[in-house]
């Protein structure tokens, strides 16, 4: 039964504030005179020794349950407590004054199936407790909630309506742990997960940064495909994060206009946030996972410590190195109800802080090639056409982590040049040409008559509703302009030279293999390592070559997996003070190798001694001596402990 009235928000002094989401999911039989919105608790026994039991279980795994949920007031799965039977309880309880002991009772009659946890009672129905905390990263376009939490065919969403209880900063809403318990049929149970908001969410708008496009279309009416099958496996969608404009690559802050960028928590905090799907980073690397919630201040939503992408044109996963997030570009296209229409080089993207969460979450949700395989390629790749890097401490800790990626794997790395093997055996269609010749426009051309043509759609749709033309941002605005003058036939020029190219490399560099999935794994390079300011004024837009460390993958249609691996220090104009700045190092392999680098990476982190999950805010990892300034163990503890590190 859903509640007219809505949503409301519950506001205490100490204990925080609360979504009482509006479905009622239970009655209690106890006293009818409850007047407005009362918290309780729902167990399932009454004896006294069990509700300390609960009460402490709660306390350690759950950040939504507090003492404010302690009331006289308790429900238990079974049959009410007589007067005396409850006057008995409370005298053996001591503090905690316990008043009435009722049956929580199905809607329809008879015992109800609700799990124990925090609750809501409305009248005499039950609700859900949903923990509100404020999003002062700006990393959310909108907060929501599902309509219906018990029937998971039901997949369409609410925004939430609120504001933090000072009324300035966003609130996201997330539930009780104690909901959801992890079964074969459900391995994502109560995983929070935010997706980027260029996926459609039903009942929910898209902004794309874009105020004449928010104006124009009203909520969905569907859900991605990718999104379904995460709720049908327990995940639960806590809104879409902030893009740049239509995922674009503008820079913030001067080529935001419409939207204000998000605020990157890391280092000094006035770092730039950069790439499209730089709100999902922003909440990744800020709120953190919160293991315990009675005690800590800093607990923070997104539980699942990854988030759904997408990847236009590889662009996203070089520049979340900035924000010192692990990401992770699939194989798998799957961008089945994406907004706008995905693009010949877009793909579905993971980011997060936790290796293991990306294994599970790739695994459970997409069709990824070769599947969970565990025997790794015996040679790894070193290209100088992209390495080393020139700047010496940067150059160190990826050098570290390539020295253990072959302790582990017991082999020395090849070094390659890609272009000089493009140079002695060049595929017949680019014979006399350059590597970086013959991809001048590879990419360019599918990628900007893409970007121009898939928003002429809404360029009628909001001249028709509005009698005006559509505003662009300065990058959109030369996007657009460069997109449409490139044709149809150029694009499908540039699609004939990177299926040309997909065969070469292939061929002559990766090849897939039936034992391991990739017969070797590249290491790369990974641009952006230097502080990058929020408030830098940025040069005109400008087009990346297919060419790069930026965009090899993602044209190639192979997995990458970006790795920060160490830290090092620079001098912040922002704080004053010493702030330190990740370094990343990137795998690919062969398409279809997309679990194979993950557990490549997760068994060589083991065995160097290294973590495989991150902190949040200021600092990645916790600081250490080394070449890479990481403390592996502190780390692991702090992790423990909440997650969260100074800001």
């Amino acid at each position: 039964m859903m509640d007219a009235n809505g949503p409301q928000m519950f506001t205490t002094d100490t204990g925080g504030s609360f979504l009482v989401h509006p479905q009622a999911l239970a009655s209690w039989a106890g006293p009818g005179n409850l007047v407005g919105v009362k918290p309780f608790m729902v167990l399932s026994s009454a004896n006294p020794s069990d509700l300390f039991e609960a009460v402490s279980k709660f306390s350690q795994v759950d950040d939504v349950f507090s003492s404010i949920f302690l009331t006289d007031i308790v429900g238990v799965l079974g049959a009410s407590k007589t007067p005396a039977e409850a006057q008995n309880v409370e005298t053996r309880l001591g503090p905690w004054t316990v008043k009435y002991i009722h049956a929580v009772t199905s809607l329809q009659g008879g015992e109800a199936s609700i799990p124990p946890g925090p609750y809501f009672l409305q009248g005499n129905t039950i609700h859900q407790a949903w923990k509100l905390y404020p999003d002062t990263l700006d990393a959310f376009s909108v907060a929501a909630y599902p309509k219906d939490v018990v029937f998971e065919a039901n997949v369409a969403l609410a925004p939430l309506p609120f504001l933090d209880k000072e009324g300035i900063w966003k609130a996201i809403a997330t539930p009780s742990r104690l909901y959801s318990t992890a079964t074969q049929q459900k391995p994502l149970a109560g995983r929070r997960i935010a997706v980027k908001d260029n996926f459609q969410l039903a009942g929910v708008k898209s902004t794309f940064s874009s105020r004449p496009y928010e104006a124009t279309y009203g909520p969905y009416k569907d859900t991605a495909l990718l999104v379904q099958k995460l709720i049908k496996l327990g995940a639960v969608i806590v809104g879409k994060t902030t893009t740049s404009a239509f995922a674009s690559a503008e820079e913030p802050t001067d080529q935001w206009v419409d939207f204000h960028a998000p605020f990157n928590p890391r280092g000094d905090g006035y770092q730039s946030p950069a790439g499209s799907s730089n709100g999902a980073a922003a909440a990744l690397s800020g709120y953190d996972i919160g293991q315990h919630s009675l005690p800590r201040r800093h607990l923070r939503p997104l539980r699942a410590s990854v988030h759904i992408s997408s990847d236009l044109n590889g662009g996203d996963c070089t520049l979340l190195s900035v924000r010192r997030l692990l990401s992770f570009i699939l194989s798998f296209r799957g961008l089945e109800s994406y907004q706008p229409t995905p693009t010949a080089f877009d793909a579905v993207g993971l980011l997060g802080r936790d290796l293991g969460a990306f294994h599970q979450l790739a695994a459970l949700t997409v069709e990824v090639g070769a599947g969970d395989v565990k025997k790794y390629p015996k040679r790894i790749l070193y290209p100088t056409d992209f390495l080393p890097y020139t700047e010496e401490p940067v150059q160190a800790i990826v050098e570290e982590f390539t020295v253990q990626l072959e302790k582990y794997l017991g082999v020395s790395r090849e070094t390659i040049n890609i272009a000089e093997i493009w140079d002695k055996n060049p595929p017949p269609e680019g014979k006399g040409k350059t590597i970086k010749e013959f991809l001048d426009k590879t990419g360019f051309y599918p990628f900007y008559y893409d970007g121009y043509n898939v928003n002429k759609q809404f360029l009628e749709d909001h001249r028709t509703k509005y009698g005006k033309d559509v505003y662009f941002g300065p990058y959109m605005r030369w996007k657009m302009e460069t997109g449409s003058q490139v044709t149809l036939e150029q694009k499908e020029q540039g699609l004939r030279e990177g299926a040309i190219y997909r065969r070469w490399f292939a061929k002559n560099i990766l090849r897939q293999d039936k034992n391991t999935a990739s017969d070797a794994v590249l290491v790369m390079r990974v641009s952006c390592y230097a502080p990058d300011y929020r408030d830098n004024i940025h040069n005109e837009p400008a087009a990346w070559p297919a060419y790069s460390e930026n965009y090899l993958a993602s044209i190639l249609r192979m997995p990458q997996l970006v790795l920060p691996v160490g830290q090092v220090p620079y001098e912040s104009t922002a704080s004053g003070r010493r702030e330190y700045h990740p370094i990343t190092a990137s795998l690919v392999g062969a398409e279809g190798s997309d679990l194979m680098l993950i557990n490549l990476t997760r068994e060589t982190f083991a065995h160097a001694g290294w973590g495989e999950k991150l902190l949040t805010g200021r600092f990645t990892w916790k600081l250490g001596d080394g070449v890479r300034n990481v403390d592996d163990a502190a780390t692991e503890m702090a992790i423990q402990g909440g997650g969260h590190d100074e800001l």
